[in-house]
C-alpha cells in the first residue's frame, strides 16, 4: 500500500474530535462486548507498533492482522483516499480468547478499514452511525456469508428476524428457523454420530426477499429445533428440512450439534424465544444477539475451557447442554466442576451438601435428563465432579468468602468464588451465561 505524501497521524487531523467523542468510544464498546476483550488504541500505529511489537506496518504487505502474543491482537486499520494511505489507527485486542478469532478478526480489520475510509471523506461526521452495531453487523454477514449474499440482503434478512423474533402466534413467542444454502443437495446421512438430514421440497415456494410482512402461521410450521426452512441465495424458500439428533442428544438439538448438519458455506438464521436470535455458521461460530448486543460463541473454545477438568467429550458436550437449556429457558442456575472434591466445604456451607439418592447420577445416562435439570435448576449451586458424575445440589457458597464488588450480584460472586477450586457456570434469569475459570479476573462470556 503506497503511503501519500499527505499522510498524517489521525489525531492530528482538523475533524479528528469527531471520530475521538463519538466514533471510537463506540467502536471499542461493541468490539469488547462482541469479542469478549479490552480494546485499546494507539493512534499513532506506525510509529507505536515498530517500538512496542518491531512491526514495519507500512511495508506489511497490505497486512491489518497481527498475533502479538496468545492472548493479544493488533489490528491496524488503514483510511485510504484515491488509493493511497492517508492516516490509520491501531486497534489492540487483548483477551483468553482472542487468539481463537483470527479469521474474525481479519473480517473485522477489514470492516473498520472500509467504514472509516468512508467516513473520512465526511471528516467522520457520520461515525456515530457506522462503528456501533452497523460494524459489527458488517463484520458478521461478511463472515458468515462469505459473498453468498450481498449485504442489503444480509441487512434485509437481519430486519426480517429482529421483527419474526417479536412476533406471538396465539399470543405466546415461537421458535423457527431458516437455512440459507448455496446449493441444493439430497438426503443424507453425514455420518454414524451426526444428525440425519432429510430435505422435503414445499408445495409453494415462498420468497421473503422483498417484504418485511410477517405471515406468523407460516413460520409457525418449522420449530428451530428439528426442523427448518431452506432458502436459496434469493431468499426463495423451497424446501423443508427435518433433522433427526444421535442417541446422546435426543432430547435436544442444540447448536454445537446443529453446526454438524449444515453443509459449508450454509447459514442457519433462529429464534429460539422471544428473546434470543442467532446466525449459526457450519464451522460452529454463533453470532448471538441477546439483551440487544451482538456476541460471539464459538463451542469448540468452550468446550477445550470445560476440557481442562473434564476429559469426557461426551460429559463436556452434556455440561454445555444443561447449561444452555437453562439459558433457553430463562432458569437461574450454577453449575460447579470442582477441581479438588475434597475440598469443596472450603467454598459451600458443608450442611448445604444436598444428596436425594445413595449413588451420584452420572450426566451422560440420558435418562436422567429431567431429574439432573430438576437438581440443575433449584436454589444454590450444582456440582459435577470431574468424571461426570452429579454429587451434590443445592449447595450455598460461605459468604464469608464473597467479594461484592460495584454492581456484581450475589450469585456471579458466588460463581467466582466456586471457580478458585476448578471451573463454575452462572446462568441468569436474562438468558447470558458466564463461565468463571480458576486464576482468570474476567469471566468468558458464553
Amino acid at each position: 500500500m503506497k503511503v501519500s505524501d499527505s499522510y498524517k497521524v489521525i489525531e492530528h487531523l482538523a475533524y479528528f474530535k469527531h471520530l475521538k467523542e463519538l466514533g471510537l468510544p463506540l467502536l471499542k464498546e461493541s468490539i469488547e462486548t462482541f469479542l469478549n476483550c479490552k480494546v485499546a488504541y494507539l493512534l499513532n500505529p506506525i510509529e507505536q507498533a515498530r517500538k512496542r511489537y518491531g512491526l514495519d506496518l507500512p511495508h506489511s504487505s497490505g497486512r491489518g492482522c497481527f498475533p502479538i502474543d496468545a492472548g493479544t491482537f493488533l489490528v491496524y486499520a488503514k483510511v485510504i483516499d484515491e488509493g493511497k494511505l492517508v492516516t490509520s489507527i491501531g486497534v489492540v485486542l487483548k483477551g483468553k480468547t482472542i487468539g481463537a478469532y483470527r479469521g474474525i478478526i481479519q473480517v473485522l480489520e477489514k470492516s473498520i478499514s472500509e467504514k472509516l475510509s468512508s467516513s473520512y471523506g465526511k471528516g467522520f461526521e457520520d461515525c456515530s452511525s457506522l462503528f456501533g452495531d452497523e460494524i459489527i453487523i458488517h463484520t458478521i454477514a461478511n463472515y458468515s456469508v462469505r459473498g453468498h449474499i450481498d449485504y442489503q440482503t444480509f441487512q434485509h434478512l437481519l430486519l426480517f428476524f429482529q421483527k419474526l423474533k417479536s412476533t406471538t402466534f396465539e399470543g405466546k413467542p415461537f421458535s423457527t428457523g431458516l437455512i440459507i444454502t448455496r446449493a441444493r443437495y439430497a438426503n443424507t446421512k453425514r455420518g454414524k454420530e451426526e444428525p440425519y438430514r432429510e430435505i422435503i421440497p414445499l408445495t409453494v415456494k415462498k420468497n421473503i426477499r422483498s417484504t418485511l410482512d410477517i405471515d406468523r402461521r407460516f413460520w409457525y410450521l418449522v420449530d428451530g429445533k428439528y426442523t427448518y426452512f431452506v432458502a436459496t441465495k434469493d431468499l426463495e424458500i423451497q424446501h423443508i428440512m427435518v433433522m433427526e439428533p444421535n442417541e446422546q442428544e435426543q432430547e435436544y438439538l442444540d447448536s454445537n450439534v446443529l453446526s454438524t448438519t449444515l453443509r459449508e458455506g450454509d447459514v442457519m438464521f433462529r429464534i429460539e424465544n422471544n428473546k434470543l436470535f442467532s446466525i449459526l455458521c457450519s464451522n460452529g461460530v454463533e453470532f448471538v444477539y441477546l439483551e440487544n448486543r451482538w456476541r460471539i460463541r464459538d463451542y469448540n473454545i468452550i468446550k477445550s475451557y470445560i476440557r481442562t477438568l473434564v476429559k469426557d467429550a461426551r460429559a463436556v458436550d452434556r455440561i454445555l447442554y444443561f447449561a444452555l437449556y437453562c439459558s433457553k429457558r430463562g432458569i437461574s442456575s450454577v453449575i460447579w466442576v470442582p477441581e479438588d472434591m475434597d475440598a469443596i466445604s472450603n467454598s459451600v456451607k458443608p450442611e448445604s451438601l444436598h444428596t436425594l439418592v445413595y449413588e451420584p447420577i452420572s450426566i451422560l445416562e440420558s435418562k436422567y435428563t429431567n431429574q439432573i435439570l430438576r437438581f440443575i435448576s433449584s436454589d444454590g449451586a450444582a456440582v459435577i465432579d470431574p468424571k461426570g458424575y452429579l454429587r451434590y445440589f443445592g449447595c450455598i457458597v460461605d459468604t464469608s468468602k464473597l467479594r461484592v464488588t460495584q454492581i456484581k450480584g450475589t450469585g456471579e460472586a458466588a460463581a467466582e468464588v466456586l471457580s478458585r477450586n476448578g471451573l463454575s457456570i452462572k446462568i441468569s434469569h436474562d438468558g447470558m451465561i458466564k463461565l468463571f475459570l480458576p486464576d482468570e479476573e474476567k469471566p468468558v462470556l458464553i
